[in-house]
Protein backbone atom coordinates (compact mmCIF):
# COMPACT_ATOMS: atom_id res chain seq x y z
CA UNK A 1 0.00 0.00 0.00
CA UNK A 2 2.51 2.46 0.86
CA UNK A 3 4.23 1.60 -2.25
CA UNK A 4 1.45 2.43 -4.30
CA UNK A 5 0.64 5.70 -2.25
CA UNK A 6 4.46 7.02 -3.06
CA UNK A 7 4.22 5.86 -6.57
CA UNK A 8 1.23 8.20 -6.87
CA UNK A 9 2.75 10.99 -5.25
CA UNK A 10 5.46 10.56 -8.06
CA UNK A 11 2.92 10.47 -11.03
CA UNK A 12 0.97 13.25 -9.47
CA UNK A 13 3.50 15.71 -9.34
CA UNK A 14 6.74 15.60 -12.08
CA UNK A 15 7.21 15.30 -15.55
CA UNK A 16 10.67 15.87 -17.59
CA UNK A 17 13.87 14.73 -16.01
CA UNK A 18 12.84 14.91 -12.17
CA UNK A 19 10.33 12.21 -13.42
CA UNK A 20 13.20 10.33 -14.64
CA UNK A 21 15.30 10.75 -11.06
CA UNK A 22 12.22 9.38 -9.39
CA UNK A 23 11.90 6.63 -11.49
CA UNK A 24 14.88 4.94 -10.62
CA UNK A 25 14.67 5.93 -6.90
CA UNK A 26 10.69 4.82 -6.54
CA UNK A 27 10.97 5.63 -2.59
CA UNK A 28 10.92 9.13 -2.99
CA UNK A 29 7.42 11.17 -3.42
CA UNK A 30 9.21 14.39 -5.13
CA UNK A 31 12.74 14.34 -6.80
CA UNK A 32 13.99 17.55 -7.69
CA UNK A 33 17.43 18.30 -9.25
CA UNK A 34 17.00 21.75 -9.97
CA UNK A 35 17.93 21.54 -13.97
CA UNK A 36 15.17 24.06 -14.27
CA UNK A 37 12.51 26.46 -11.78
CA UNK A 38 10.09 24.51 -12.46
CA UNK A 39 6.78 27.08 -11.39
CA UNK A 40 4.25 24.47 -11.24
CA UNK A 41 6.13 23.34 -8.12
CA UNK A 42 7.93 26.73 -7.18
CA UNK A 43 7.13 30.26 -6.55
CA UNK A 44 9.67 32.77 -6.03
CA UNK A 45 9.62 35.55 -3.44
CA UNK A 46 11.52 38.86 -3.57
CA UNK A 47 9.36 41.37 -2.30
CA UNK A 48 10.19 41.21 1.77
CA UNK A 49 13.26 43.19 1.83
CA UNK A 50 14.31 46.83 1.45
CA UNK A 51 16.77 45.54 -1.59
CA UNK A 52 15.38 43.29 -3.68
CA UNK A 53 17.32 39.57 -4.14
CA UNK A 54 17.48 36.90 -7.07
CA UNK A 55 15.70 32.97 -6.89
CA UNK A 56 16.97 31.59 -9.96
CA UNK A 57 18.91 28.28 -11.38
CA UNK A 58 22.81 28.46 -12.36
CA UNK A 59 24.47 24.93 -13.31
CA UNK A 60 21.66 22.85 -11.75
CA UNK A 61 21.53 24.46 -8.63
CA UNK A 62 18.34 26.86 -7.75
CA UNK A 63 20.51 30.05 -6.00
CA UNK A 64 18.97 32.54 -3.80
CA UNK A 65 20.82 35.69 -3.76
CA UNK A 66 21.27 38.59 -1.79
CA UNK A 67 24.31 41.28 -3.25
CA UNK A 68 23.55 43.96 -1.19
CA UNK A 69 24.99 45.27 2.05
CA UNK A 70 21.41 46.27 3.06
CA UNK A 71 19.40 43.71 4.59
CA UNK A 72 17.77 41.26 1.99
CA UNK A 73 15.32 38.44 2.22
CA UNK A 74 14.60 36.02 -0.57
CA UNK A 75 12.28 33.02 -0.84
CA UNK A 76 10.93 30.17 -2.72
CA UNK A 77 7.43 28.87 -1.65
CA UNK A 78 6.41 25.17 -2.93
CA UNK A 79 2.56 25.61 -4.54
CA UNK A 80 2.21 21.93 -2.70
CA UNK A 81 1.87 20.42 0.58
CA UNK A 82 2.76 17.41 2.72
CA UNK A 83 0.31 15.47 4.70
CA UNK A 84 0.83 12.84 7.30
CA UNK A 85 4.56 11.76 7.79
CA UNK A 86 7.42 12.49 5.52
CA UNK A 87 10.74 13.32 4.84
CA UNK A 88 12.34 16.26 3.32
CA UNK A 89 16.19 16.47 2.41
CA UNK A 90 17.90 19.26 0.81
CA UNK A 91 21.70 19.32 -0.25
CA UNK A 92 22.88 23.15 0.16
CA UNK A 93 25.99 25.45 -0.71
CA UNK A 94 26.48 28.50 1.34
CA UNK A 95 28.65 31.41 0.63
CA UNK A 96 29.15 34.92 2.62
CA UNK A 97 30.83 37.81 1.72
CA UNK A 98 31.85 38.92 5.42
CA UNK A 99 32.28 35.79 8.05
CA UNK A 100 30.84 38.67 11.03
CA UNK A 101 27.36 39.37 8.67
CA UNK A 102 24.44 38.00 10.05
CA UNK A 103 22.48 35.54 8.14
CA UNK A 104 19.70 32.55 8.03
CA UNK A 105 19.41 30.53 5.08
CA UNK A 106 17.58 26.82 4.50
CA UNK A 107 14.85 24.98 4.74
CA UNK A 108 10.73 25.74 6.31
CA UNK A 109 8.47 23.67 6.87
CA UNK A 110 5.10 25.67 7.35
CA UNK A 111 1.39 25.47 7.38
CA UNK A 112 -0.59 26.68 4.32
CA UNK A 113 -1.15 30.17 6.19
CA UNK A 114 2.11 30.70 7.14
CA UNK A 115 0.93 30.64 10.71
CA UNK A 116 3.36 27.79 11.89
CA UNK A 117 7.09 27.71 10.84
CA UNK A 118 9.37 24.88 11.51
CA UNK A 119 12.69 26.11 10.45
CA UNK A 120 16.04 24.59 9.83
CA UNK A 121 19.06 27.04 9.39
CA UNK A 122 22.58 27.11 8.13
CA UNK A 123 22.97 30.53 10.43
CA UNK A 124 26.23 33.10 10.53
CA UNK A 125 26.51 35.49 12.98
CA UNK A 126 29.12 38.34 14.15
CA UNK A 127 32.04 36.47 15.74
CA UNK A 128 29.77 33.37 15.74
CA UNK A 129 31.27 31.46 12.75
CA UNK A 130 28.66 29.21 10.43
CA UNK A 131 26.28 26.90 12.67
CA UNK A 132 23.07 25.22 12.42
CA UNK A 133 20.14 26.83 14.01
CA UNK A 134 16.51 25.57 14.32
CA UNK A 135 13.51 28.08 15.26
CA UNK A 136 9.81 27.67 15.87
CA UNK A 137 7.91 30.69 14.82
CA UNK A 138 4.22 31.11 15.66
CA UNK A 139 1.91 33.87 13.88
CA UNK A 140 4.57 34.49 11.43
CA UNK A 141 7.05 36.61 13.81
CA UNK A 142 7.03 34.48 17.13
CA UNK A 143 10.27 32.97 17.94
CA UNK A 144 8.54 30.41 20.07
CA UNK A 145 11.71 28.04 20.18
CA UNK A 146 15.18 28.83 18.22
CA UNK A 147 18.36 26.67 19.17
CA UNK A 148 22.26 27.21 18.33
CA UNK A 149 23.36 23.96 17.36
CA UNK A 150 26.96 22.65 16.18
CA UNK A 151 29.20 24.28 13.94
CA UNK A 152 28.06 23.73 9.97
CA UNK A 153 29.92 23.38 6.88
CA UNK A 154 29.87 25.58 4.13
CA UNK A 155 27.92 22.44 2.18
CA UNK A 156 25.88 19.71 3.29
CA UNK A 157 22.57 18.10 3.97
CA UNK A 158 19.58 19.31 6.57
CA UNK A 159 16.48 17.51 6.52
CA UNK A 160 13.45 17.92 8.48
CA UNK A 161 11.44 15.00 9.27
CA UNK A 162 7.71 14.53 11.17
CA UNK A 163 7.11 11.19 12.07
CA UNK A 164 3.81 10.79 14.25
CA UNK A 165 2.84 13.91 14.84
CA UNK A 166 6.77 15.49 15.68
CA UNK A 167 8.97 17.42 13.75
CA UNK A 168 12.70 17.74 14.44
CA UNK A 169 16.18 18.75 12.06
CA UNK A 170 18.79 16.53 11.61
CA UNK A 171 21.95 17.39 9.76
CA UNK A 172 24.40 14.96 7.72
CA UNK A 173 28.22 14.76 8.77
CA UNK A 174 30.92 12.42 9.63
CA UNK A 175 28.95 9.20 11.05
CA UNK A 176 25.97 9.90 9.53
CA UNK A 177 22.53 12.28 10.07
CA UNK A 178 22.43 13.58 13.37
CA UNK A 179 19.26 15.34 15.35
CA UNK A 180 19.79 18.67 15.69
CA UNK A 181 16.97 19.75 17.37
CA UNK A 182 13.14 17.85 17.80
CA UNK A 183 10.89 20.64 18.25
CA UNK A 184 8.43 20.66 20.89
CA UNK A 185 4.37 19.59 20.77
CA UNK A 186 2.68 18.03 17.99
CA UNK A 187 1.64 19.89 14.41
CA UNK A 188 -0.93 17.13 11.98
CA UNK A 189 -1.51 20.07 9.26
CA UNK A 190 -0.67 19.99 5.79
CA UNK A 191 3.09 21.79 5.99
CA UNK A 192 4.35 23.77 2.65
CA UNK A 193 8.26 23.59 2.17
CA UNK A 194 9.94 27.07 1.83
CA UNK A 195 13.46 27.99 0.63
CA UNK A 196 14.98 31.26 2.45
CA UNK A 197 17.77 33.47 2.48
CA UNK A 198 17.93 36.48 5.05
CA UNK A 199 20.74 38.92 5.70
CA UNK A 200 20.83 41.17 8.91
CA UNK A 201 19.40 40.60 12.07
CA UNK A 202 17.02 42.49 14.42
CA UNK A 203 19.60 44.86 15.52
CA UNK A 204 21.74 47.17 13.75
CA UNK A 205 20.48 45.41 10.85
CA UNK A 206 22.84 47.59 8.18
CA UNK A 207 26.22 46.49 9.97
CA UNK A 208 25.58 42.87 10.02
CA UNK A 209 24.27 42.40 6.62
CA UNK A 210 26.06 41.33 3.82
CA UNK A 211 26.04 40.03 0.01
CA UNK A 212 25.18 36.49 0.65
CA UNK A 213 24.11 33.06 -1.30
CA UNK A 214 22.31 29.77 -0.56
CA UNK A 215 22.13 27.58 -3.47
CA UNK A 216 20.31 24.11 -3.46
CA UNK A 217 21.74 21.26 -5.54
CA UNK A 218 18.93 18.97 -4.87
CA UNK A 219 15.69 18.06 -2.66
CA UNK A 220 13.92 15.06 -1.85
CA UNK A 221 10.46 14.02 -0.34
CA UNK A 222 12.13 10.68 0.92
CA UNK A 223 8.53 9.71 1.83
CA UNK A 224 5.05 11.25 2.64
CA UNK A 225 1.64 10.10 3.25
CA UNK A 226 -0.13 12.66 0.69
CA UNK A 227 1.10 15.54 -1.64
CA UNK A 228 -1.80 18.36 -2.76
CA UNK A 229 -2.45 21.40 -3.82
CA UNK A 230 -1.18 24.42 -1.32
Amino acid sequence: MKKTLLAFCVLALLSGPSAALAASAPAAALAETFDSLRTDLWQPVLGHSMKQGSAKVENSELCLRSPWKEPCEVEVFSRFVLSGDFSVTATYRTETADPDCRTNAGLVLETADGGVSYKGYVGTAPGGGRFFRSRLDRNGVSADETVKGTAAPAEGKIRITRKNGRLSFSTFGEGGWKTEHEFAGECVRPLGIRFKLATGGAADDYKQACPASFCLKDLSVDYCERISDR
